[in-house]
């Protein structure tokens, strides 16, 4: 008895033995893991490595860049896992690619949001209010302003605009001047900064530095002292009555507008206008080139300079229909294939201001940051409930193709056969069974037979109404 019960004691012993060994392994792996997980991820509490962790994906391997339109094939790997491209001289990194740097594509300045009555924290998507300039800013849409600042032997400050390469006097000449011809003056001998080939901004170039989240509009930090004046541009054009008007930009509110000129005679209301001289190599823009695209029963206009679509023009007759519900109505705009559309911004919708779209005045994503119950629209209105609007959004193709609806398909405006055409509006039209047609100014119809605009006969009592303006559906399809 004694014999079995030492043998059963031994049994015992032994197993409680090898039961501690393989827990003391166990717990040693298990230690062994954790220590593995630290090394991986010391943040990771799971102690399980995420799948980019375990497989490092390069984005530049295959190279996205080496056949990208405007870019320079080299490709560089962003901190979030992104990548971006290097852009040929005058392009830049944007959302869709390599854009070129023309004034819709340089943000306005807004960085902050609002509602309409004061500055809000920026919206999440889909929240009342999103859609504003700070939005698609951060987003990669639009070239961030900057500026260098160069200071001469003298002590004379001059900026650069690191963008358009302009340099630009950081003094100006006060609003003491009346006259276009003592801004002239004034630039032409000017001796500043170590340079003397100083000259009066064209409109655009006097545009490019408007900083729409300031009052007056502009960078302070850059152009310190600036005052909320009026100032000249070298820009001019001649009316329908033979008067020729200079254009001028407010920076109390950025308005652009024109005063009256005269070689012969003062204005007759002189207007108390400041200048501050440029240099370089000259900044335009030219965003004239327009084209409709006629879909079966749709239709839409873009431009080939800007890359942009959009659509028609919305009237606003609702006075219930306020700013927030616009920026919404384009944000949730499902249109012609494409969801991604959002409300145009000021400078974008300067490029859709034409006659030939009849759209002279609209509010836009960009607002006062004084007032944030004012839009910044052509023409801005304390009250702009009864403005128009614009969705827009970028042309998913290539710059010489057009999106149809579907696909991406030959832009049979490229060239643009309306620019040569005597008494067109220069926008191109062509629908989906490849016919294409100009409008025409008014007091004009398209020819199909000359492919060309023809002035329309005096109608007599029994014709009909007036249909000069815009082509029918049998006068836009030229057989092209």
């Amino acid at each position: 008895m004694k014999k079995l019960l030492l043998l059963l004691i031994t049994l015992i012993f032994f197993a409680v033995s090898c039961s501690s060994s393989k827990k003391a392994e166990n717990d040693d792996n298990a230690v062994l893991l954790d220590e593995d997980a630290v090394d991986v991820d010391e943040d990771n509490e799971d102690g399980i490595a995420d799948d980019d962790e375990i497989e490092d994906i390069d984005p530049c391997e295959p190279n996205p860049c080496e056949n990208l339109a405007n870019s320079d094939g080299i490709c560089s790997r962003k901190e979030n896992s992104g990548f971006e491209c290097g852009c040929a001289k005058g392009y830049f990194w944007g959302h869709s690619g390599c854009k070129k740097i023309i004034l819709p594509h340089i943000c306005t300045g807004q960085t902050k949001c609002y509602d309409m009555e004061k500055e809000i924290e920026c919206p999440a998507k889909g929240e009342e209010f999103y859609g504003q300039d700070a939005h698609y800013a951060a987003l990669g849409y639009c070239l961030p302003q900057s500026f260098t600042i160069r200071v001469s032997d003298k002590g004379e400050k001059t900026v650069v605009d690191n963008n358009t390469g302009l340099e630009w006097q950081q003094e100006f000449k006060p609003a003491a001047m009346i006259s276009m011809d003592e801004a002239y003056y004034y630039c032409e001998y000017l001796n500043y900064g170590g340079h003397q080939d100083w000259r009066i901004p064209t409109l655009t170039e006097l545009s490019t530095i408007l900083h729409y989240d300031n009052s007056p509009t502009i960078d302070l930090e850059y152009f310190p002292d600036t005052s909320p004046d009026k100032f000249w541009t070298s820009s001019d054009f001649t009316s329908s009555y033979q008067v020729r008007y200079q254009s001028i930009i407010d920076f109390e509110k950025a308005d652009k507008s024109s005063v009256w000129q005269s070689d012969f005679v003062e204005p007759p209301y002189p207007v108390a206008t400041s200048v501050r001289c440029v240099r370089g190599e000259t900044f335009e823009t030219e965003i004239k080139a327009n084209f409709m695209i006629e879909l079966e029963e749709e239709s839409f206009q873009g431009n080939p300079t800007t890359n942009l679509i959009w659509k028609q023009v919305i009237g606003n007759f609702d006075n219930s229909f306020s700013w927030a519900a616009r920026l919404k109505y384009c944000e949730d705009l499902d249109f012609i294939g494409i969801s991604e559309w959002r409300l145009a911004n000021v400078r974008e919708l300067e490029t859709i201001t034409a006659d030939e779209v009849h759209f002279y005045s609209g509010s836009s994503s960009t607002t006062y940051a004084w007032s944030p119950e004012e839009h910044f629209g052509v023409t801005s209105y304390k009250d702009d409930r009864y403005l128009n609007y614009v969705c827009i959004t970028e042309n998913p193709c290539a710059e010489d193709k057009i999106w149809n609806g579907e696909k991406c398909v030959e832009n049979l405006c490229l060239p643009n056969p309306c620019e040569e055409s005597e008494s067109s509006t220069d926008t191109c039209i062509f629908n989906l069974n490849g016919k294409r047609s100009c409008y025409c100014n008014y007091g004009y119809s398209w020819d199909s037979a000359s492919k060309r605009c023809v002035k329309d006969e005096i109608p007599d009592e029994t014709s009909d109404a007036d249909t000069a303006e815009t082509p029918d559906s049998d006068n836009s399809e030229n057989g092209e």
